[in-house]
This record gives C-alpha cells, structure tokens and sequence, in this order.
C-alpha cells in the first residue's frame, strides 16, 4: 500500500500534468494496476465502524433481546427476572459469563427495547361518525341440534371500537337492506358515515352488478328515521347519510 505522498504524486501526475497511466507507471516505477487505482480511484478515507464485541454480542444479547419482547406480553408478575434468564443462558445455551454482565445488558437494553418498539407503531386515527359494514359468516346450532352456516351484516366503529351484527338468511338486497336497517336500530339512528368492505365477499359485486343498475340512490327508513344509500362512482364508496 503507497504512502499519502506518493499518492498524491501520482494524482498530480495525472491532473495537473496530464500523464498518462502507463507513463506514470514508468517514471514512478509502480505497476500499472496501482497506478490506475490510485490516479483515478476514490481514495477518499473511509471511516472505520468499530464491531462491538464481548459475549452479549455473539449470541447472547439476541436470545435476551427475544426473551424481553416475549415478556413485554405478559403481565409483570410472570416475567422472567435477570436471575431467571442467567441461569438459562447458562444451562440451556451454554454462558459461561457473570451474573452481572447479563444485568448489565438487561439494564442497557430494556429502555432500548421499549423505545424500538414504540417505533415501530403509528397512531391509526378515525375521524367520528365513521363506520364500516360487510358480510360475514357464522355458525349457529338449530333446534334440532345441526349445526349451520348463516350470513351476518356486521357494522363497526372503527373510533369506539364498537360493533354491532344482525344475522340473516342469505346475502341479496333485501337482506341487505332489512340487516343495514335494524343495525341502525341497535346503533340508536345516528348519524353516520359508511364505507362497504368487500374483501373476500360477494357485497361489493352485488351492489356493482345488481343493485346499482337499477338505482344510484335508495332511501329506506328505519324507526321512523330515513336514510339514503349513495354511490360514489369514482371512489367505489358507499355513503348512507341521515336524511330525517
């Protein structure tokens, strides 16, 4: 490896004098493939990252950082202690450190742990009055004790966390209609906005096929309250407003 000065020779060889490669190989004497490294390369210093090393880092430290996450699911009283997890290093992972050293890491890595873990999550917020509706399935046992598949239109406020189902014979737009219906009686008639999901579920296609070819609109009442049922025809949204 050449020295600082005899680098910067051969980059003032090649800049300012305009040599070419082989020729400042035969004035400094230097092989032609160092001479091209040097005089067109980057030769910029890198900075050096320091590994860190000691036993928590070759192993050690992940199998703890695995045991924090899975505690920080459980409640306080059934989480391991530093005691506990020093004697599991050692008995089924073969540590051969101190008592200390694990406390130590423990220490360091805990607040860590829960800062990381903080950031890997984002606030999801929902604005009032915002509801999402679909069908689902359930089963439900018969008089006669069989068991049977019935449809269910569930309605959730993803704000509250509140949810509301009403089960149904089949999955058509009278159903539909009567279900949306009696939800808004169990939801007490508020005013609100709905989006239709239809992932795994024929109700979008419903509404796109059948439904929607007849009508952009539909008004239907429930508890003397009356309502509209809108498309959205950019958006593929589904809006049911109050109307009065």
């Amino acid at each position: 490896m050449l020295t600082m000065p005899e680098i910067h020779r051969i980059r003032k060889l090649r800049e300012k004098k305009g040599l070419s490669i082989a020729e400042i190989s035969r004035e400094t004497g230097y092989n032609w493939r160092t001479v091209k490294k040097y005089a067109d390369g980057d030769i910029s210093v890198q900075p050096t990252v320091k590994r860190k090393k000691g036993m928590m880092e070759e192993g050690y430290g992940q199998i703890i950082d695995d045991w924090l996450e899975e505690d920080a699911k459980l409640p306080r009283k059934r989480r391991r202690t530093n005691k506990t997890m020093f004697e599991a290093l050692c008995r089924d992972h073969g540590f051969q450190g101190f008592y200390r050293t694990v406390c130590a890491y423990v220490q360091k890595r805990g607040p860590q742990f829960k800062l990381e873990k903080e950031q890997r999550y984002e606030r999801l917020e929902h604005p009032l009055g915002e509801a999402q509706v679909d069908f689902g399935k359930m089963t439900v046992m018969t008089k006669e004790g069989k068991e049977e598949e019935r449809s269910v239109l569930i309605i959730c406020f993803p704000y509250s966390n509140a949810a509301y189902a009403y089960s149904l014979p089949a999955e058509n737009s009278e159903c539909f209609l009567h279900g949306l219906t009696q939800l808004f009686r169990q939801a007490g008639g508020y005013r609100l906005r709905h989006a239709l999901s239809a992932v795994q579920s024929p109700l979008l296609t419903w509404l796109n096929d059948k439904f929607m070819e007849q009508a952009s609109l539909c008004i239907f009442s429930c508890n003397s309250l009356h309502f509209l049922l809108a498309k959205n025809t950019l958006t593929n949204v589904f809006a049911v407003l109050y109307i009065y």
